[in-house]
């Protein structure tokens, strides 16, 4: 009877000194880039149309491809964003929230109030965030991850818009602030 209340006191020692399994910790920092992405109609198909968050980075628009967005621009001369499941590409379910918030503000995104089954329409200035499942964190537990863009420039002439992009790379974590994320 010893034993075994030596082994159970050993056993929670043991597993309290591991702290809370579900407790996940952030492995990655947020990533900060400039990005410009070309107009889906247009263009060249071998312009990079479309958007990967968790690269941050401009891609060609192929169904091989993991991205997350596709980008055009409208006869007004506006940046139009399609979630992925509207155009058919990678398997996914990205959300495209506007904000009026400053793009320097924002430091989590929201978990809530992304359109998901419509495009976004988006001016220089203007600022989004993204909820994108990426292949990346299929296995995660938290099978989202989170970004922040601002455009600044659509170039008709080039049909291509440049922006900016903060990607927290951390499956599950909201964080848009500059570092290890804590949540």
């Amino acid at each position: 009877m010893i034993r075994i209340r030596l082994a159970l006191t050993f056993s929670v020692a043991a597993l309290a000194g591991c702290g809370d399994p579900l407790n996940i910790r952030a492995q990655f920092d947020t990533v900060a880039d400039t990005v410009t992405v070309f107009a889906v109609t247009g263009t060249s198909v071998i312009a990079p149309a479309a958007l990967s968050t968790i690269r941050h980075e401009a891609i060609r628009l192929d169904p091989s491809r993991d991205f997350d967005v596709v980008f055009d621009i409208d006869a007004q001369g506006r940046a139009v964003l399609y979630p992925v499941q509207l155009v058919g590409g990678s398997p996914g379910n990205t959300g495209i929230q506007v904000t009026t918030q400053s793009y320097d503000a924002i430091v989590e995104a929201p978990s809530s109030g992304y359109a998901r089954d419509s495009a976004t329409v988006l001016d220089v200035g203007d600022v989004a965030l993204i909820e994108a499942q990426p292949a990346f964190c299929a296995a995660s537990l938290y099978r989202t991850i989170y970004s922040k863009l601002i455009v600044d420039e659509i170039d008709l002439a080039t049909r291509s818009v440049q922006i900016r992009i903060r990607v927290d790379p951390n499956c599950g974590f909201r964080s848009l602030a500059e570092g290890l994320p804590e949540r």
